[in-house]
Order: structure tokens, then C-alpha cells, then sequence
């Protein structure tokens, strides 16, 4: 079946992110789009399926897009999760888009291509300005974060004085503690494969939400300063690894987040190749060996290899000098060693420790 006869008689709009990014003439990933005049019956009966019980939004049976119901909603409890919704068919467009979180993201586009931007968020993408939509944008504690995460992605944008007002007495209420780990982390995690994480950082540490998302995250102005010289091959653990590089309280950072565990592991390695790299004496070929078994390093050279590159860009030290030395080590031959060993485990691994020491001293020194 055509997917346009699923959607076919609708009333349906363009709405958010998809809308915005393609204003600014950046990439559209994902498109989402509001039902007006429709029903949840409706909508199943027409083969969407529907995510979740209680919010009204469904899927396009071929095309996998959201299309959620135009709706309103009021703050009835604590956190995320505490509203209540209302998707009558009497809801309008406007409706919807005064519920949203910015400006910016409160502009749709109907089938004909006009646009519909009854919050003046057109103006404010042209001013660079990011601009809560209404006062009701403090009942909702996770627009802290997604706001921040803006600030990362639209790094030529400044908050409105009196959305930063909004925020921060968000973050004053206790709200945040109501938020999940995991709708924290998808919020930190997209900021930080924006091209200013940065900024992220520093609204977050204006507004007070950093003692709610990672109290005990040590940061000075070389991390931050490094976050935004990264390339966008550097991965998501080696970004986070960075993040929490001065921090003693990685692991409890890491737990409250609930983040995944190759980013708690770059972290912690992170930590340990910095103590050699920056720290290291002559003639402490047992170190960098010791941190290669450590750091699994024979198994996983690319991540170890990654993780020198972004403390290369935090400080610089001689980065070509250990590529070389862990280019030698990863040829070694290892055939001849395990045939000359009998296969013996322990004889293997002291031989090509004998091996990778010699490499050492031919390089290193």
C-alpha cells in the first residue's frame, strides 16, 4: 500500500526539529509531524501503531515517522512524566505549537509548503535567539537540558535573558531530580557530538542544573576548550572520557547517569593513559607495558590508540613518538613466539614482553 494512503483526508503539519533545521539549511535526520481533527481510533483503524498507553502519538506503518495528535497538557504531577493530556478533535495547530518548548521549534509547515509560526519563531532563527515559547516552559524540568544541548548545536544563538530566568528557577525548584538517568543522558550525550559541547557545559553550570546532573564533575576551561576542538570521528566515549578526565567521582558520575559502560570504561582508562603519558620517567618501559595489558590494548588498539589523540588535543606531548612505538609493538610476530614457546602461555607472554621492551628502548629513548 502507498504510504500516502495511510495519511490521506488528514489535516497534518510538519512540525520541530525537522522544520527548523531545514530553515537554517542544515541536514534533516527525522521528520514529525501533528494530526489535527483526529482521534486515536482513527489513527489505529488507519494501521498507525501507537507508542505507549497514555501519550497520543503513532507510527507510520511504512515510513517508521511520528505523528502525534494535536494536543494540549497540564502539570498534574512532579518530573517528566507529570502531565496530563487533552487530544480532543476541538485542539487546534496553535494549540499544539503554544505548548512547545522554544520559538524555534514551535513553527509548522502544512501540506503547501506555508508556513505556520504563530510564536514568532521564524524571527528568532533569524535573530539567533533561543526563546522559551511561554511561562509554562518551567513545568517542564527536561526543556533545562534539551535547552542546553541547544546551546551545543547553535553555537551562534544566545538564551533570552528571561528564559535563562526560567530556567534557573526551574533547577531551584528540585525539579531536576525528578528527571530519569536515561532522559538526562540522551540530552548530555547528543550535546556532546554537537560541535560546542561547551556551551552546553557553561549553561549548564549558569543555571545550577550541573549539580543536578554529575555533582562532582571537575572542569576547568582547557576541557571545555578542548571538547569543541574535536573532529566527528572522535567517538561518544572518548568525548565523555574527556568530560570526566579531572574527576574523582568517575565512577558515581557514570552510575547516576546510568551511562554505557564503554563510555565508563574510556573514562577510567582515559584517566590512566594520562598518568603515563604526562607523568612518565626514563626507563619505565614496565608502565607502558603494564598500561597496554590494562587498557586491552592488544585487543583493542583503536580505542587506546583514540583516547591519545584526545589528550593530544587537551595538551600537546609527543603523540607521533608513541603511534610509532605502538605501531612496532602491534607487529611483532607472534607465529615464531608461540611455536618457540611449546605454546606455553606464560613463556609466550614473557618472551613478547622481553620483545616489546627491546621496541621501547630502540624508540622510547
Amino acid at each position: 500500500m502507498d504510504e500516502d494512503n495511510f495519511i490521506c483526508g488528514l489535516e497534518i503539519y510538519a512540525v520541530g526539529g525537522s522544520v527548523r533545521d531545514s530553515l537554517c539549511n542544515l541536514s534533516v535526520k527525522d521528520r514529525d509531524w501533528v494530526v489535527v481533527g483526529s482521534t486515536p481510533d482513527d489513527m489505529e483503524k488507519r494501521g498507525f501503531k501507537r507508542v505507549g498507553k497514555d501519550f497520543p502519538v503513532f507510527i507510520h506503518p511504512i515510513t517508521k515517522e511520528e505523528y502525534a495528535l494535536a494536543r494540549k497538557e497540564k502539570k498534574v504531577d512532579v518530573g517528566y512524566n507529570g502531565f496530563k493530556f487533552y487530544t480532543g478533535s476541538d485542539v487546534t495547530l496553535e494549540d499544539d505549537l503554544k505548548r512547545r518548548d522554544l520559538t524555534i521549534n514551535a513553527i509548522a509547515i502544512d501540506k503547501k509548503g506555508t508556513l505556520i509560526d504563530p510564536c514568532r519563531g521564524l524571527h528568532d532563527l533569524k535573530a539567533g535567539i533561543l526563546r522559551h515559547v511561554g511561562f509554562a516552559f518551567q513545568e517542564d524540568p527536561l526543556r533545562v537540558m534539551r535547552l542546553a544541548r541547544f546551546c551545543a548545536k547553535f553555537d551562534n544563538f544566545q538564551v533570552a535573558e528571561d528564559t535563562i530566568n526560567l530556567c534557573c528557577n526551574l533547577v531551584q525548584s528540585g525539579e531536576l531530580k525528578y528527571l530519569k538517568p536515561e532522559r538526562i543522558w540522551k540530552e548530555l550525550s547528543s550535546g556532546l557530538m554537537e560541535k560546542s559541547p561547551s556551551r552546553m557545559i557553561d549553561f549548564m553550570l549558569k543555571t545550577g542544573a550541573i549539580e543536578y546532573v554529575a555533582p562532582g564533575l571537575n572542569l576547568n576551561k582547557m576541557v571545555k576548550d578542548a571538547l569543541d576542538k574535536f573532529s566527528i570521528d572522535i567517538s561518544l566515549a572518548s568525548r565523555y572520557a574527556l568530560l570526566c578526565i579531572n574527576s574523582n567521582k568517575i565512577e558515581e558520575i557514570g552510575n547516576k547517569l546510568k551511562v554505557p559502560s564503554s563510555c565508563k570504561n574510556s573514562s577510567k582508562l582515559l584517566q590512566l593513559i594520562a598518568d603515563i603519558v604526562f607523568k612518565l620517567k626514563i626507563n619505565d618501559n614496565r608502565k607502558i607495558i603494564n598500561l597496554l595489558y590494562k587498557s586491552d590494548f592488544f585487543r583493542r588498539p583503536k580505542r587506546f590508540t583514540e583516547l591519545l589523540k584526545v589528550l593530544y588535543i587537551l595538551e600537546k606531548f609527543d603523540i607521533d613518538k608513541w603511534l610509532n612505538m605502538l605501531n612496532n609493538i602491534t607487529k611483532i610476530e607472534m607465529i615464531p613466539i608461540i611455536e618457540a614457546c611449546g605454546k606455553n602461555p606464560l613463556q609466550i607472554k614473557n618472551v613478547l614482553d622481553i620483545e616489546r621492551s627491546k621496541i621501547l628502548n630502540e624508540l622510547w629513548y
